[in-house]
């Protein structure tokens, strides 16, 4: 299997590149089959640390997106899916503005004890119509 389809090199940060190796064992006809493995995990990271991470798999989907080869791959990612829905529509432009004023505040309410995830999907939204000005 791994002769056939690799990680690419070009995506090494944190953040997507295990999709799109989904999706490009997928498109050499080898099936990936998900397991439900709960884990018990004692190591658990701060908000802010996490918080991190989320802002650099977003830079690595960015650069994903405006590959010529890797953008069709990803198409299918509910986040792509949405950018690309308020970007045909023109609507990125005004949520990129929106969350410039309101992005210290949605960070500041994720980084606290427990926030709903809707403020995770805005501000991943958020960093993505940002970095695709």
């Amino acid at each position: 299997m791994l002769e056939k389809v690799n990680f690419n090199p070009e995506f090494q940060k944190y953040g997507y590149e295990d999709v799109l190796f989904a999706m490009d064992l997928n498109h050499a006809g080898i099936p990936v089959h998900h397991v439900d493995n709960p884990i018990l995990n004692n190591d658990v990271e701060s908000n802010e640390v996490y918080l991190k991470k989320v802002e650099e798999s977003i830079e690595s989907l960015h650069k994903m997106l405006v590959n010529t080869k890797t953008a069709p791959k990803i198409k299918d990612i509910r986040l792509v899916k949405a950018y690309h829905y308020l970007d045909k529509r023109g609507g990125a432009r005004i949520f990129r503005k929106l969350f410039a004023v309101r992005k210290a505040a949605i960070r500041n309410k994720l980084l606290q004890a427990e926030c709903s995830l809707k403020y995770l999907d805005l501000y991943k939204l958020g960093l993505l119509t940002e970095k695709s000005k």
